[in-house]
Parts: C-alpha cells; sequence; structure tokens
C-alpha cells in the first residue's frame, strides 16, 4: 500500500452555490416490480426456512442459499413452485411495513425532483397503475411524476406483464440495529420485446447532448439493467446486449468529451442472472462503463464471477475490477462509500462528492423519503449528525488510487433505496465538484 493520507472529515466544505442546482438528469432503466418490505428479528430466520422447506421443496442446497441471505444479507431469485412470495410472508408476519411500486429509475426520479433536477426519464415498461401510484404517494413530486404518467400513457409498455415481484426482509441484530437487507425475488417467467426498448432508448444520446449544448451539466444514470435484461430469452437477450453496449459506448464518449457530463451505471440485480449471463453483461456493459456503481454485495458478485475470484474483500474486489479494465468503481456501504480508479482519474473533490452522497442517503433514510438540497443545506449548517468515522483517507494499492469516506452513524428502521438516493448525491456532488 502507497502512502495514506487522513483528513478530518469536517474539513470538507460546501459554500452555497453547491446547493444551486442548474443541472440535468438522464435515466436509461428498466421496468417496473413490487417491493413488499418486512422487518424481522434473527429468531424468524427459521420460521422463513420452515416454510420454504415444506411447502416448496427447496433442496438443502437452495435452503442453505437463503439461510446465508438472511443471516449475511444479500439478494438470491428464487421459483417458489406457484407459492406468493407476498401472501406467504403475510400469513407468517402480518402486513408489510413498506409497500413500494416502481423501479429504481423512479426513485432515482422522485430524488431528483426533489433536488430541482429536470429528469428526463427512459423506463422502457412502466405501467400507468405503478406511475398513479407513485404520483398518490409522492405529492412532492407531483408534477414530475404526472410528466412521466402522461408520456407513458402515449407509448404502450413494451412488457407485458410486470416482472416478478421481491420481498425485501430488513435484517436485525438481537440488540436492535438495522445490519443489512436480505433480497428474495420471485423469478417469474420472461416476457419482452426488444423492438420496443430499442425505440425508447434510441435518443438518450441525442438528448444528452442537446442538454450539453444547452450550457447545463449533465448526470446520466443507467440503472435497472437486470429488469430488462431478465425480461429476455435467447437470442433478443444477445441483441439486447449488443444495443446497450451502443448506448453506453455513446455515454461514455460524451462524457469523455464533456466534463460537464457525469456517467453512472449501477450493476445492481446480478444474483438474477446465472454465471454465463453475468460475464456477458460485463463484456457488453458494465465493463465500458465511466463509472461502474453497487453494494458489496454486487462489487463482490461482479468480481467474483468475471475475474473467478473468491475474495470477500470489498475493496480489494473493486481493485480487481479496475485492474481487469474497469475505468472506475464507486462502492457503497452501510459504513463507507470508497471510489476506486487509475491515479489519472481521480477527481480532487472526490471525497466531497462521497460525502454529499453518504449525507443524501443518510439523512433521507432518518426522514424516511426523499430530502430537498434546501434541507440537506440547512442539516449541513447545523452538523447536527456524526460519521461512522472522524477522517476520510486516500490511498494508492496496486496501481489503483482510493478515496475512502465514512457513512453517516444513523440507525433508520430501513434502508430501503438508500443505495438509489446515494447514487444521485453522488452524481450531484460530481457535477458541482
Amino acid at each position: 500500500m502507497d502512502l495514506m493520507t487522513r483528513t478530518p472529515i469536517s474539513q470538507i466544505r460546501f459554500d452555497n452555490d453547491f446547493f444551486k442546482n442548474n443541472s440535468a438528469l438522464a435515466l436509461v432503466c428498466g421496468g417496473p416490480c413490487t417491493d413488499w418490505t418486512w422487518t424481522l428479528q434473527p429468531h424468524n430466520h427459521e420460521r422463513v426456512l420452515e416454510f420454504f422447506k415444506d411447502n416448496a421443496e427447496f433442496s438443502d442446497e437452495k435452503l442453505e442459499r437463503v439461510r446465508e441471505v438472511l443471516e449475511k444479507g444479500g439478494e438470491y431469485p428464487i421459483k417458489p413452485n406457484g407459492l406468493d412470495l407476498r401472501s406467504f410472508m403475510s400469513n407468517l408476519f402480518g402486513e408489510p411495513e413498506i409497500v413500494q411500486h416502481g423501479s429504481q429509475g423512479l426513485n432515482v426520479a422522485i430524488q431528483a425532483s426533489a433536488f430541482g433536477f429536470g429528469p428526463v426519464l427512459y423506463d422502457h415498461s412502466i405501467s400507468s397503475e405503478n406511475v398513479e401510484t407513485f404520483v398518490q404517494r409522492s405529492s412532492s413530486s407531483l408534477g414530475l411524476m404526472k410528466d412521466i404518467y402522461y408520456r407513458t400513457r402515449e407509448h404502450e409498455p413494451c412488457c407485458r406483464k410486470n416482472t416478478g415481484p421481491s420481498v425485501t426482509i430488513n435484517l436485525r441484530t438481537e440488540y436492535g440495529d438495522s445490519v443489512s437487507n436480505a433480497y428474495l425475488s420471485d423469478a417469474r417467467e420472461r416476457n419482452f420485446n426488444f423492438p420496443d426498448v430499442r425505440e425508447h432508448l434510441a435518443k438518450a444520446g441525442e438528448r444528452i447532448s442537446s442538454a450539453l449544448d444547452s450550457g447545463k451539466s449533465v448526470g446520466c444514470i443507467v440503472a435497472d439493467i437486470q429488469v430488462l435484461g431478465h425480461s429476455l430469452d435467447g437470442r433478443e437477450f444477445s441483441k439486447y446486449l449488443n444495443y446497450m453496449k451502443g448506448v453506453i459506448s455513446e455515454v461514455k464518449g460524451l462524457s469523455k468529451k464533456n466534463k460537464g457530463l457525469v456517467a453512472l451505471v449501477d450493476c445492481g440485480g446480478l444474483s438474477a442472472y446465472s454465471d454465463k449471463e453475468i460475464r456477458e453483461l460485463y463484456g457488453a456493459i458494465y465493463g465500458h462503463a465511466p463509472i461502474l456503481g453497487g453494494n458489496e454485495f454486487e462489487i463482490q458478485k461482479l468480481d467474483n464471477v468475471v475475474n473467478r475470484n473468491a475474495e470477500y474483500n470489498h475493496i480489494q474486489n473493486a481493485i480487481n475490477l479496475v485492474n481487469a479494465g474497469v475505468e472506475s468503481v464507486w462502492l457503497h456501504t452501510r459504513d463507507y462509500q470508497v471510489f476506486v480508479a487509475n491515479e489519472k482519474s481521480i477527481h480532487p473533490d472526490m471525497a466531497k462528492a462521497l460525502a454529499f452522497s453518504n449525507l443524501t442517503a443518510g439523512l433521507s433514510l432518518e426522514q424516511q423519503g426523499c430530502v430537498t438540497l434546501p434541507y440537506l443545506q440547512e442539516r449541513i449548517n447545523q452538523g447536527d449528525f456524526s460519521f461512522r468515522g472522524d477522517e476520510f483517507s486516500v490511498y494508492g494499492s496496486q496501481g489503483c488510487q482510493i478515496v475512502k469516506v465514512p457513512s453517516l452513524d444513523i440507525n433508520p428502521s430501513s434502508e430501503i433505496q438508500a443505495g438509489d438516493r446515494a447514487g444521485l448525491g453522488f452524481v450531484y456532488g460530481l457535477l458541482k465538484s
């Protein structure tokens, strides 16, 4: 390891101009899903396992994988042989605490609206019913959501059915601290029409260029790739990969030519794919990302499969991906955020962007909803919060430069959507740095 510099996090400053947003946001994203969330104490995990064993005829290997996810967090797609995940959880533990309709793209769009962005949402299969639910639940974003709703009604969804729902279990320790999330997704049949995706995404680069030409800086977040791809079979999946490779290359080319464009590609939902499909996704999409983002489970899974590396060291997993050819990796965890790149790719204000990302995610969890820029400015000026550490660090290792910033020290009742909001905060922080 090269020389490490440690700097008090209190030295990161945000001036008034930082909170004036004149940027646009492009979302290149996937389709609808529905999440039902329960909070479980550890002693209830066995009840979930017993149910699967007795009613879904799971093999010992599959039961062990579910147990591992319940104990440590992570994601696991299941095929419950016709069983309804929501019904079985409701029967065991009562009604869910959180019901979320929509996709990661919609979650980011709502927070983007609260930040004053002028988002352009590309959602290939969002249903009007899901958007209507979001409108009802998101009065602060009503203008944005109505815009999405009406544009959606003009174009029939190309995915004729919703993708499978998922059950999110918010894990807790015996002392009541939230530790991680376990995702059990219902892997339903694939159903999709690729030509409609192409039509929806074809003008992404054109509209980004138009915003840049107007003098705006632009954030681009590519999300829900797993929802798009998992709806495809066989040759359609290959067509989708080739097309998305072109979209990513176009966005990456624009980011090289324009310092005012920050592009983040999220690699969430990898558990829905086989190792072969993950390698194909990496070759076509993730390996070409200007910035590849994910949580510790996603970055580890990608490193494990692509580099055939069995390590469970999150920062080392990110380093391995950069050394394998990924331009840069943004890693978010409950305790810290890390940015890894070659030395020439590190922005001098990277720690500031990571700190703002942590503030966005942490304070939105504390408020159990979206946060505005004026609210964040007020809280930052008050300083009535603490981080999980007093310093951020910058150091070199294995040919890479690493910036590590601690997360906010909070204990939310749920960490759902934290990564989505962190991603938007990170992109905004880079646009303003």
